[in-house]
């Protein structure tokens, strides 16, 4: 039996699977660790409530990323030799997923900052205007009541 005893992995020592057991291990750990502080914080002031979603957003989306490299390093684990092709298919796919996801994400957070920053700049422009013509051009009911523009992504 080449040295191994009963019921020892083959695939201890492939590069893959080594990949597969850090990352998933790291992946649950994050993951762990969120749900902790999601759990045990309550935070009540607005700004470090934005502050702890960011950092925990931002960790959610590393933990994603390491179950995605775990689980296509184990998908060629599984696969073999002989069927490569169905988990370079499975990479090709997962990759397209997750580029196309990040990618609609960060489309609509800078669309959202650009709007943001003309509203910002057309009511700089009002009050300047307001305060040297006692008279706004744009409505304040224009300017603030725009709740259903807000979208927060961290």
């Amino acid at each position: 039996m080449d040295g191994r005893s009963l019921g020892q992995t083959y695939i201890a020592n492939n590069a893959a699977f080594i990949i597969f057991v850090v990352f998933d291990s790291v992946a649950l750990f994050i993951s762990l660790a969120v749900v902790v502080v999601q759990t045990s914080l309550i935070v009540i002031e607005q700004k470090a409530k934005k502050q702890l979603m960011f950092v925990i957003n931002k960790l959610m989306w590393l933990a994603c990323l390491f179950i995605s490299v775990s689980f296509i390093s184990l998908s060629y684990i599984v696969v073999g030799r002989h069927a490569r092709w169905l988990a370079v298919y499975a990479t090709v796919i997962g990759s397209l997923i997750m580029l196309t996801t990040l990618g609609s994400m960060c489309y609509c957070v800078i669309r959202h900052r650009i709007e943001e920053s003309s509203m910002r700049n057309i009511r700089r422009a009002s009050e300047s205007r307001s305060r040297s013509f006692s008279m706004s051009v744009v409505s304040d009911s224009e300017l603030f009541n725009n709740e259903y523009k807000r979208m927060y992504a961290v």
